[in-house]
């Protein structure tokens, strides 16, 4: 009897310890299991800046297999110390944080007192930023004149490109779908080099990355001059029903008799190959066509994103190449030879039906191109109440000859259901029309006909503006027209209520000589309404510009000297 109640004791006390740490199972109702384990894998990682890390986590002890993540302690993270997905995708922030390296937990669900822990030090740009498929649209000049051109590549991570093609209309003809590769550096600060080589051979560029899916680029050779935009491509838009709704474009370069051109204009794509309901307004070495009508077909390769097109206007049919970008976005150049040859972006309409309304907020703006005398850059802002007026205007251009700095302006504007919009100004470059991309976005031409140029209007956000607005690092391209110098750079904004400083390093082509790592730095001071004037230092000297905050992350620039029309962008890294 005794033997039996003592027996009976043991029992008890062998299910009581086999409640106490959950038995065979896992979190049972006697308590967290202290069986429970976690571990992470990598246990370390280095990740730049604005990319990405996955992580995973594994419960060994528990059923219940989830776990909660966390960045320096804080459940999913946040935007400085980077953030983290209930799937264990760690995303770094857009900047360097300090200190640089952070903690990525997993803390088991089932017993919260396991957990397990990877580092991870943020860095800065490096070859794996650019990773995947990119398209770019490239143009400027050489000993044979005015090029375009329009490729595709596949970037490694590891500094190699493949896979790539390239369409290029330049002086001596056109060049369709030549094989395209090449290699790429990039440091800590996105500035890089890229070689690209196809057919003709090798050409070097300077690269300013400003996110892993867009950069900047100019030529670094000594016989040519040119700049690109490079934008990380969607496969899943290649095909020709990707391509369906309304559309609108800027395009610029050369018309039928080789002199300056400049056309803005929409269509709608049906999805199965033909373009309707376009509308188009040019400006041909000064001749000017408004709201001309315009028809034209397409096709898309769905293996490359590769498309041709045609547009027919009262002129006659010019014939196109495109790389899709994204649904949203191609870029496209004209494949004719040796005249007219025109290259843009062609971007989605996101509103089916636009109307005076559609223009309701602060715009800036910034167009470029050539009078009779001279080449010609200007930069401004304004507000649009919605119901066609314009007020609180000013810009600053220049044309070599004439500057016009702080210039105040007033106008009126108008805007169709297609679109299509025109403003008369009370001064300066007078009248424009436009074609809105969105209520935030529009591609604008002059109808002056002593004025070709054309270039981009978006919706100012972010004001009233002070030097804190836009601070951190920012790439950026600038062009001289009148002496072909190019410059590609990262610049640092330290700002404080009324101004602030920048430095920074670039590489310059002035007409074949080239410059690397030259290093530039500045001050500027900073009015509500995003206007800027700046002091710009780099080894050839001092220029004054003029910036216009479009946001505090993006920047249209003019220059005040009259012996130099630059203009250009600075755009916030990530």
């Amino acid at each position: 009897m005794r033997r039996g109640i003592i027996h009976g004791l043991q029992v008890a006390l062998a299910v009581a310890l086999l409640a106490s740490c959950g038995g065979g199972g896992g979190g049972g109702t006697g308590g967290p299991s202290i069986l429970v384990s976690v571990s992470i894998s990598p246990t370390s990682a280095s990740v730049p800046i604005g990319t990405t890390q996955q992580f995973t986590a594994k419960v060994v002890g528990s059923s219940n297999s989830a776990v909660t993540w966390q960045v320096n302690g804080v459940a999913n993270g946040n935007s400085t110390v980077g953030r983290i997905s209930a799937t264990g995708l760690y995303t770094a922030p857009a900047a360097i944080p300090s200190p640089a390296t952070v903690t990525v937990k997993a803390v088991s669900q089932a017993d919260t007192s396991k957990s397990a822990s990877a580092t991870v030090t943020v860095i800065g740009f490096s070859k794996a930023t650019l990773n995947g498929r990119y398209s770019f649209l490239l143009a400027g000049d050489d000993v044979n004149g005015f090029f375009t051109g329009v490729g595709s590549f596949q970037a490694d991570g590891k500094g190699n490109i493949s896979g790539g093609f390239e369409d290029l209309n330049y002086g001596l003809g056109y060049m369709p779908k030549m094989t395209l590769t090449g290699t790429y550096t990039l440091g800590s600060d996105g500035r890089g080099t890229m070689t690209l080589t196809d057919s003709l051979g090798s050409h070097d560029y300077s690269l300013v990355m400003l996110s892993d899916s867009r950069g900047r680029f100019v030529e670094f050779n000594t016989s040519a001059n040119g700049e690109g935009l490079l934008l990380k491509r969607d496969p899943s838009a290649f095909s020709a029903a990707a391509i369906s709704g309304g559309y609108a474009f800027g395009l610029g370069g050369s018309d039928l008799a080789g002199d300056p051109a400049s056309v803005v204009g929409r269509f709608t794509a049906n999805g199965q190959g033909q373009l309707t309901e376009g509308a188009e307004d040019a400006n041909l070495g000064g001749t000017i066509t408004s709201n001309g009508s315009l028809t034209g077909t397409y096709a898309v390769d769905s293996s490359n994103g590769r498309g041709t097109a045609t547009l027919t206007d009262a002129s006659g049919t010019r014939n196109f190449v495109f790389h899709v970008v994204t649904q949203d976005t191609f870029f496209m150049v004209e494949t004719d030879y040796p005249f007219p040859v025109l290259e843009g972006t062609v971007r989605r309409q996101q509103t089916t039906a636009f109307s005076d309304s559609s223009l309701d907020n602060d715009y800036a703006f910034l167009y470029s191109g050539i009078t009779p005398a001279a080449y010609i850059a200007t930069a401004g802002r304004m507000h649009s109440d919605g119901a066609g007026h314009l007020t609180n205007g000013v810009f600053d251009q220049n044309d070599s000859v004439n500057i016009s700095a702080n210039t105040p302006f007033t106008g009126a504007s108008s805007v169709s259901s297609n679109g299509r919009g025109t403003a008369t100004l009370s001064v300066g470059t007078s009248p424009l029309a436009f074609y809105m991309v969105s209520p935030s976005e529009a591609f604008v031409i002059s109808e002056d006909p002593n004025v070709v140029a054309s270039g981009t209007m978006l919706a100012q956000t972010g004001g009233p503006f002070d030097g804190t607005t836009a601070s951190g690092n920012f790439g950026l391209l600038l062009f001289t027209s009148n002496t072909d110098t190019d410059q590609a750079g990262q610049v640092t904004l330290a700002g404080a209520r009324n101004g602030g400083t920048l430095t920074g390093t670039e590489d310059v082509n002035d007409q074949g000589i080239l410059t690397s790592e030259a290093a530039v730095s500045g001050a500027y001071t900073v009015s509500s309404n995003g206007r800027a004037e700046a002091t710009f230092t780099n080894p050839s000297g001092t220029a004054n510009l003029t910036f216009y905050m479009v946001s505090g992350s993006r920047l249209f620039v003019v220059s005040r000297d009259a012996s130099a029309v630059t203009s250009g962008n600075v755009e916030k890294q990530f």
